[in-house]
């Protein structure tokens, strides 16, 4: 399973208003999303996924954070990939994954996991 927590520094994509950011994570081939934040750039998820677990030395997790439109298509806010192989079962973990957003700045998310739990924050500018 995975607990995405919160993220923090979001970059506000709007010319009007605040984000509306949720997470989409990919672990091992399948997708899932958190539930929307309203009107926030540091939302707190605290949202457990869960997802299968294969058998694999190497396990990628992708994370994608989004602000959700109510009309058109969401709004890509950042997105970055990392590897959570090598770590002992049922301990707590955290690794760094460095995030590019939508304009190709730099910047990273932490992850935390208990085979697996996340923690997602964006670091100012």
């Amino acid at each position: 399973k995975i607990v995405v927590k919160k993220a923090t520094n979001l970059k506000n994509v709007l010319k009007f208003g605040t984000i509306d950011p949720y997470a989409e994570v990919t672990f091992e081939n399948y997708t899932k999303k958190t539930k929307t934040q309203s009107d926030t750039k540091n939302p707190e998820w605290n949202e457990e996924l869960v997802f299968p677990r294969a058998n694999t030395d190497s396990v990628k997790v992708q994370v994608k954070i989004f602000h959700e439109e109510s009309i058109g298509k969401d709004k890509l806010l950042a997105y970055g990939t990392g590897n959570i192989s090598g770590y002992t079962k049922s301990d707590w973990h955290d690794i760094e994954i460095k995030l590019i957003d939508s304009k190709q700045r730099a910047t990273e998310v932490v992850i935390a996991f208990l085979d697996t739990q996340i923690v997602v924050y964006q670091s100012p500018d």
